[in-house]
């Protein structure tokens, strides 16, 4: 219950009295109702009788009536004791009101633990939930900012199937013209760690909007650089600069990533690839069919094109000699091994030649050599050969180079 009225006559004041703080749940709606008409009836006295006192108060009634039927509708608890004066809001020093017994930081800080239940139940309506920011005092900026990053971490499933990339990408950049840059690049990089590494198009939106603000920041800082005046001078420190610079280099590589990925359909988890090892998550779907579109990752992930060959070559290879036991024991290596024209025609993709003979040396060594003169069963062996007569070539070819 609040506290006692410091204006005993005032509206506000005398219905707080009557206890509606303490009402049961499943009365407020229909309260709430009734205190909707109620304001409304004593706005137009105090219109009527020139009382501002009286208007002031029942606006007050009439404010909170609307929001706290609302929420009624929306399903959201709420205590309505938290909330301050409508018609003040959460300012430092608002007038002094009998209906408000928290102090504005309080009440600050509850009401915006309401603003992202409101965008939730209202499947992100970002145009009410700021419309009841302002009637309390909240800032734009607040609510745009935790819009956006509702926005942005939805997930692709059934409950969210009417939001396409494309409108998240636009509804993403309306939210962020509320939201100062500083404040964007903080939003934007906690998105981009909390965003599966798999959502390639959602990752793509986050870091192109970092970039251009860390890009709009830079052009900034050079030309505060530039100018000789000392009133002139960067906000930042020499360290949070570099910071800056690295996290944007980092980010082009994670874009350049992603925009290889979004174009051939690779399910691979960009931040995995880009953050750890690559190999780790590239090597299980490397593959003939994937090799073509995996090279393509080599320059953003600073690897080497012919490793990618290499580690196809080993794959091919190795694996099925070694991975295959119980398959050996009713097939000879000959069927298990790939022909040596898979292995000439990989060794083509290879540009180094010391790299394309030292592996044709190695693809022949997992040939066994069993040949016998006069022996029937000598398909193993002339396939080693084959390998070996590769590994010649290639070894000329480098002599050559």
């Amino acid at each position: 219950m609040l506290g006692p009225s410091r204006r005993g006559d005032g509206l506000v004041a005398k219905l707080v009295d009557f206890g509606i703080a303490r009402i049961a749940p499943e009365s407020q709606p229909q309260l709430f109702r009734r205190l909707l008409r109620l304001g409304r009836t004593g706005m137009e006295a105090a219109h009527a009788c020139g009382d501002f006192d009286l208007l002031r108060e029942a606006a007050a009634v009439e404010a909170n009536a609307h929001w706290w039927s609302r929420l009624c509708d929306l399903n959201i608890t709420f205590d309505i004791c938290q909330f301050p004066d409508p018609l003040f809001g959460v300012q430092s020093n608002p007038p002094v009101s009998p209906s408000v017994s928290q102090s504005p930081a309080q009440s600050r800080a509850y009401l915006e633990t309401i603003v992202p239940l409101m965008l939730q139940k209202t499947s992100l309506g970002l145009e009410e939930t700021l419309m009841f920011g302002r009637q309390y005092g909240l800032e734009d900026e607040f609510t745009a900012k935790t819009y956006l990053k509702m926005l942005l971490l939805v997930k692709n499933n059934e409950e969210s199937k009417h939001l396409s990339e494309e409108k998240i990408r636009d509804y993403a950049e309306k939210a962020s013209e509320s939201i100062s840059r500083e404040s964007s690049i903080q939003l934007l990089s906690d998105v981009l760690r909390l965003l599966d590494g798999t959502m390639h198009a959602r990752l793509q939106l986050v870091t192109y909007m970092l970039l251009r603000h860390l890009k709009e920041e830079s052009k900034e800082e050079k030309k505060k650089s530039k100018k000789k005046s000392r009133r002139v001078r960067s906000n930042k420190s020499t360290e949070e600069l570099l910071q800056r610079h690295n996290s944007m280099k980092m980010y082009q590589r994670l874009y350049k990533i992603l925009d290889v990925l979004l174009t051939f359909s690779v399910p691979l988890d960009a931040k995995a690839v880009l953050e750890n090892d690559p190999w780790c998550a590239i090597d299980p779907i490397l593959s003939v069919s994937t090799l073509r579109y995996l090279i393509a990752l080599a320059a953003p992930l600073r690897l080497k094109a012919d490793d990618f060959v290499v580690r196809l070559l080993e794959k091919s290879y190795k694996h099925e000699r070694y991975c295959n036991d119980d398959e050996s024991k009713d097939n000879n290596t000959e069927q298990l091994l790939p022909p040596v024209s898979f292995l000439s025609e990989q060794l083509s993709r290879i540009k180094d030649p010391r790299v394309s003979t030292s592996i044709a040396e190695w693809v022949a060594n997992q040939y066994p050599f069993t040949w016998s003169f006069g022996s029937e069963d000598n398909d193993t062996s002339n396939r080693r050969l084959e390998a070996l007569s590769v590994a010649c070539d290639m070894a000329a070819r480098w002599k050559k180079s």
